[in-house]
């Protein structure tokens, strides 16, 4: 690991899970967001989806976010960019 980076802490599974469900209520019905193709591409099999890179379960940009955030739900994503 290069000098002076940290790692990131595993995000237990259970949690990336959890996190991930909060943020696709929101995102996943939304055309061409991360979230909908990521569900689109995996079929909803969470085993398939973004998260699940184990044994850190840290593959999604999203989820890293709001669990570093403290993975509660009042915490918002990145704005949509289907508002503009």
């Amino acid at each position: 690991m290069p000098e002076g980076l940290v790692p990131k802490k595993p995000i237990p599974l259970e949690t990336a899970r959890r996190i991930c469900r909060e943020i696709r209520k929101k995102k996943s019905s939304k055309l061409f967001t991360q979230c909908w193709g990521c569900v689109k591409a995996t079929k909803g099999m969470e085993e398939r989806m973004c998260f699940f890179k184990p044994p850190e379960f840290r593959g999604c940009a999203l989820v890293n976010r709001r669990f570093e955030e403290g993975g509660r739900p009042d915490v918002p994503g990145p704005p949509d960019r289907s508002d503009k």
